[in-house]
């Protein structure tokens, strides 16, 4: 069934996460070279202080996102729900900028490991995203969503991350402290995008919802915390349906329809976070010529197989029904596989760009993915929601990347072969 999301037995193994021409074009962009240390001491002195600030950095981050910390494995930040008053957004600010000064204060061209280097960028651009998100885009203004942490909950109601009675020590901790994030959003929130207002609705909804509904069901296995804990998740669901409420008679009368964040700050985002010097018409320009290039050639293999209308069905008709002795039959399922990924990469970059710039709506850009990519229509939602939240990450290293004519025609006139040789 269209949109239904199976194993393909075609997938080959994502060799492209850390795409090497990607990170070259970077660094070349950059200006970067690995000049030599006057002395091993300096080397290792250098080292030793990005080291030290690599770990600072982190160990403020997590205690500035408590949730994606626990969700990370830390455990010390399972009780916590992040602290976001307008005096800790200034002194969130105040400290990621004291982490890029110190930053850019190491001479990266004398850092001789290129495991370091190459930390040294992601860090710097991890930094400028995060000064660019609250400091320009001010998203704690126009994201009612980052005030209703479903996940914060989800987790500690799942068996798998801890026994009953540390998860409810959590929880409660937790329940405690929503009423406090809850207001600061009520006092941040200034006109966000439309869309964003009645996502956070729902999961205002949802989560309380889920609170009634599971909660009652860990109390009862944790015996030291059970009336304490339906009592807290008793308030904790009102203050949501509340928050819910406000939301819906206060926010949403006076939030936006555009969720563009404008073409001046996003080629801020394209230069400060990803060292992309390069104007967003022209990359609109390549990438589109590149989709219709892909587009082309997967109709062109799809027609090899038979009668299916398209790619996508051809696709998922060889997925449905793999025959392992025909050679012929795999080698199409994994080039039409290949395809089809590089199709949806450069339709985000397209997207992306346009949909900042406002050129497109959020509804044109599902009903592209929905006519272009025969994509499910909940899919084409949290793919549009991916790029709003994060304006220019189609182009972060860790993502499925940029092919070599990207790099060519838009990056930089040198070619990614030629990079390779100059590194």
């Amino acid at each position: 069934m269209k949109g239904e999301q199976r194993i393909n037995p075609f997938q080959e193994p994502d060799l492209k996460i850390f795409f090497p021409a990607v990170f070259l074009a970077l660094v070349a962009l950059a200006g970067c070279r690995v000049d030599a240390p006057e002395s091993d001491d300096q080397a290792a002195g250098l080292h030793t202080a990005f080291d030290q600030l690599r770990s600072d950095y982190l160990a403020d981050y997590w205690q500035h996102h408590p949730v994606q910390a626990a969700n990370a494995g830390q455990m010390a930040f399972h009780d916590r729900l992040p602290a976001m008053t307008v005096a800790d957004i200034n002194h969130q600010i105040e400290q990621i900028q004291t982490s890029l000064n110190q930053l850019e204060s190491l001479p990266v061209d004398q850092i001789s490991d290129p495991t370091r280097q190459n930390e040294w960028y992601r860090l710097r651009s991890h930094a400028c995203e995060r000064l660019l998100n609250l400091d320009e885009l001010k998203q704690w203004q126009r994201d009612p969503g980052l005030y209703v942490p479903v996940t914060a909950f989800e987790i500690l109601l799942d068996p798998a991350t801890g026994s009953a009675m540390e998860r409810a020590g959590w929880l409660l901790a937790r329940l405690h402290q929503l009423p406090i994030l809850l207001d600061a959003g009520r006092e941040n929130l200034n006109q966000p995008p439309q869309r964003f207002t009645l996502d956070a609705i729902q999961r205002a909804d949802s989560l309380a919802q889920l609170i009634d509904q599971e909660l009652p069901k860990l109390a009862g296995g944790a015996s030291e915390f059970g009336n304490e804990l339906v009592m807290a998740g008793e308030m904790a669901a009102s203050e949501l349906r509340s928050f819910s409420r406000h939301l819906r008679e206060q926010v949403l009368p006076d939030s936006i329809e555009s969720a563009a964040i404008g073409r001046d700050l996003y080629q801020r985002y394209l230069v400060e976070v990803h060292q992309i010097n390069f104007p967003p018409e022209a990359i609109i320009t390549s990438a589109r010529h590149e989709f219709a290039d892909i587009e082309h050639e997967l109709t062109l293999l799809a027609a090899e197989h038979g009668d299916e209308t398209n790619w996508a069905e051809v696709l998922e008709s060889l997925a449905q029904s793999p025959d392992p002795t025909d050679s012929e039959q795999i080698e199409r399922g994994r080039r039409l596989t290949r395809l089809a990924d590089e199709l949806l990469q450069s339709a985000r970059i397209v997207l992306d760009a346009r949909i900042h710039t406002g050129q497109i709506s959020v509804d044109e850009a599902r009903h592209f993915l929905s006519d272009h990519l025969h994509m499910a229509h909940d899919r084409t939602g949290t793919e549009v929601r991916q790029l709003l939240d994060h304006p220019g990450h189609v182009f972060a290293t860790g993502n499925r990347q940029l092919s070599t004519r990207l790099l060519a025609e838009v990056l930089d006139p040198i070619s990614a072969d030629e990079r390779l040789e100059e590194y």
